[in-house]
């Protein structure tokens, strides 16, 4: 029982201190809460590898597993899955559940990169 607890302990500090730190970056991350058994979840992963490597620009993207990482799902509010958010110094941008077309992950890429275009403009301290 004991072991359980710390073992529980353990995931739940890794996880908050893995999402504190996404939210501490200052470039486009996309983060896509799946689930292996989830097969629109399997597909939306694939696609947005796909669209990742056709772009130049660094986008950092994260894989987290829904039934694994509990306190990261509760940490960004996640209670479906396939979900996606995007995330641009330290501010969540955008947010999607549901299986995405590729067009649509098109879409929310050029948006991402819009908003990142247009803070770095701007310089402004709302972004």
């Amino acid at each position: 029982m004991k072991t359980l607890f710390l073992a529980t302990l353990f995931l739940s500090i890794t996880g908050i201190i893995n999402a504190e730190t996404n939210m501490h970056r200052e470039n486009i991350t996309i983060i896509s809460f799946y689930s292996p058994w989830c097969a629109p979840c399997n597909e939306e992963r694939k696609i947005i590898k796909e669209i990742i490597s056709e772009k130049n620009k660094s986008i950092d993207f994260q894989e987290i597993n829904y039934a694994e990482s509990p306190e990261e799902a509760l940490f960004y509010n996640v209670d479906t899955i396939p979900s996606i958010i995007i995330l641009y110094n330290n501010r969540e941008i955008y947010r999607t559940t549901g299986i995405q077309t590729k067009k649509e992950i098109r879409k929310l890429f050029k948006t991402a990169e819009n908003y990142a275009e247009k803070c770095n403009q701007t310089n402004s301290k709302n972004c």
